[in-house]
């Protein structure tokens, strides 16, 4: 391959790393510049291609845990964990087999952090959420 074949790949796969904003290609266009470097050394295309891989897999072992540092962090947000902190009302008592919670208007499946009773009518506060499932505390 020539120099302006691994140019072009490198500049796709800056462009994809720009679309996608996930360090996803950033290694690929790592290791095509360094082989479209190589490619003014030597025109043997293995020799090309050993450097496009080994560069690529060195620059993302090397390179991505350091950089994840500075990536932001989703934070997955769903409808029962924006629900951490707040107030409840038990309406189905809630034993080792769950029970249920009125939140509002809205009724929830739930269990005790401690794995004890909670009665009926009793206030909880909602200390965490797996799934669809808010786990309580007695108030």
């Amino acid at each position: 391959m020539g120099p302006e074949l691994w140019i072009a790949l490198s500049g796709v796969m800056l462009i994809l790393e720009a679309i996608t904003v996930g360090l996803t290609c950033i290694w690929l266009a790592v290791g095509a510049f360094a082989a479209f470097i190589v490619s003014f050394v030597t025109g043997n295309i293995y020799v090309q291609f050993a450097v496009f891989a080994a560069v690529s897999v060195i620059s993302f072992a090397s390179l991505r845990p350091f950089l994840k540092k500075f990536m932001p962090v989703k934070n997955s947000t769903n409808n029962t964990s924006r629900l951490i902190g707040q107030k409840a009302v038990v309406t189905e008592k809630i034993t080792d087999l769950g029970g249920r919670v009125k939140v509002g208007d809205i009724f929830w499946l739930a269990e005790s952090s401690d794995g004890n009773d909670i009665e009926t009518d009793t206030m909880v506060k909602i200390t965490d959420a797996k799934s669809n499932k808010l786990i309580v505390e007695k108030i």
